[in-house]
């Protein structure tokens, strides 16, 4: 369905806006206090799209708020923390994959035993890594904080445009889509983070945002979720390559990976 070239805005006040990025950024800062306190999968997944969420809000801060150095300051140093859990997260899922196939799978049962270990203590390291980074961060989560009192007593200053900042969004998502080559599961998940982007983009703007804009979202997480799972699956096979002998193993018996549907459909824009 053909969708307007630019959205058009609710005429909602700022602090509409100003009140749910505060409620984002606490958001964030919940999910970091329950990371310090037990790095566990779903702490991790929830800590890591807290910090999606909280990213455009401080792109969009660098249009609307009079000085811009802040912000992107804080939007390096929240992109930093995504990066390096991102390696931890992928462990987890490894573990939880390996599990799995041990319980469905008699004839698999032993087969992920060594890889199991393997994956246990790689997860271990992660989450030691992510812990001292979230510990030595301590000006990350006091600039959060700050942020948080910053947009709650802002104003926008005259001429921001932060519609300009969803086109351009938008643009970069077609582009990325454009880019996407048959087989090459690189372009395919550089597509898949655009389209994310684009999601937390517009949620972070919901309150001033139609509902028919808004209702974009739901396509990008159905594909999103797609994407991201044949992904997830192709890093674990990855995985398994690299674990020589054993993995080797495992990965013969796995049944051939499914494709990703050819018409699957592309995010609405």
């Amino acid at each position: 369905m053909a969708k307007p070239d630019r959205p058009t805005p609710k005429k909602h006040p700022w602090g509409l806006v100003r009140e749910h990025w505060v409620g984002l950024l606490n958001d964030l800062l919940l999910a970091v206090d329950r990371c310090l306190a037990h790095l566990g999968t779903e702490r991790v997944h929830d800590l890591r799209v807290a910090i999606r969420r909280t990213l455009p809000v401080l792109e969009l801060a660098t249009v609307v708020l009079p000085d811009a150095a802040p912000w992107k300051a804080l939007h390096q140093e929240l992109h930093g923390l995504l990066r390096l859990t991102g390696p931890l997260r992928d462990r987890q899922l490894f573990r939880i994959r390996l599990q799995a196939l041990g319980r469905r799978e008699r004839a698999l049962r032993k087969a992920p035993e060594a890889l199991l270990a393997k994956a246990r203590d790689q997860e271990r390291e992660q989450k030691l890594a992510v812990r001292h980074a979230l510990e030595e961060h301590a000006e990350l989560f006091i600039g959060l904080h700050q942020a948080a009192a910053a947009i709650g007593r802002s104003t926008p200053q005259p001429g921001a445009d932060l519609m300009e900042v969803v086109a351009h969004s938008r643009d970069r998502m077609e582009r990325r889509w454009s880019q996407v080559l048959p087989g090459d599961p690189h372009t395919l998940h550089r597509a898949r983070i655009a389209v994310k982007r684009h999601r937390y983009l517009l949620e972070a703007l919901a309150p001033v945002l139609e509902p028919d804009v808004l209702a974009e979202t739901e396509q990008h997480r159905h594909v999103q979720r797609l994407i991201g799972r044949w992904h997830d699956e192709l890093l674990f096979r990855e995985w398994l390559l690299d674990q020589g002998g054993p993995g080797l193993g495992l990965l013969a018996r796995l049944p051939r990976m499914k494709h990703l549907p050819k018409q699957m459909g592309r995010p609405a824009h």
